[in-house]
């Protein structure tokens, strides 16, 4: 077919003639020799798939790297401001602390709250709930110890007897006036 018939089939189809000197069909270009490739048959070489292995070992370790450099730097943050808070006697919240002298019962060695430990005999830099919570378990402590001993609870809360006077006419004791 010629390039006049395949431009009057052109504007058959689409109702619009071409003016003149202007061509609807663009003339053919040259083609480079076609050059038949087996697409199924491409291959990496063994070299390149090592080279695109390590290629990507590098990356994943680099990604791993910085994910950890994140997370650390975000402890250490947090860790940094703890301390600065505890040293200004608040904690995390920014609540103030209590520093609470750890007394326990004989038969308890120590108090673990949120997996970490108190021992007797020592001071602790606590939150106010924390705290309320360490002198529930000594107070409950000492408790068990006086019910389990038959100890009187007056002597747990440093109560000494008196000497009381009830009948007015009784003497008070030397020093009492």
């Amino acid at each position: 077919m010629s390039k006049d018939e395949l431009e009057d089939q052109l504007d058959k189809l689409t109702g619009v003639a071409q003016p003149d000197g202007v061509s609807a069909v663009a003339a053919p270009k040259k083609r480079r020799p076609a050059v038949e490739t087996d697409v199924d048959s491409i291959e990496l070489t063994a070299a390149e798939k090592a080279e695109l292995d390590k290629e990507a070992a590098a990356q994943v370790s680099k990604e791993l790297k910085a994910e950890k450099r994140k997370e650390y730097l975000a402890a250490a943050k947090q860790k940094l401001k703890k301390q600065t808070l505890f040293r200004h006697g608040k904690d995390e919240t920014g609540a103030d602390t209590e520093l609470v002298l750890i007394t326990l019962a004989s038969h308890t060695p120590c108090l673990t709250i949120d997996g970490m430990k108190y021992y007797p005999g020592r001071a602790y830099r606590l939150s106010p709930s924390k705290a309320a919570v360490v002198k529930e378990q000594m107070y409950r402590g000492e408790l068990h110890d006086s019910e389990i001993h038959g100890k009187n609870m007056k002597d747990f809360y440093g109560q000494r007897p008196r000497n009381m006077v009830i009948n007015p006419s009784t003497p008070l004791p030397a020093g009492m006036h």
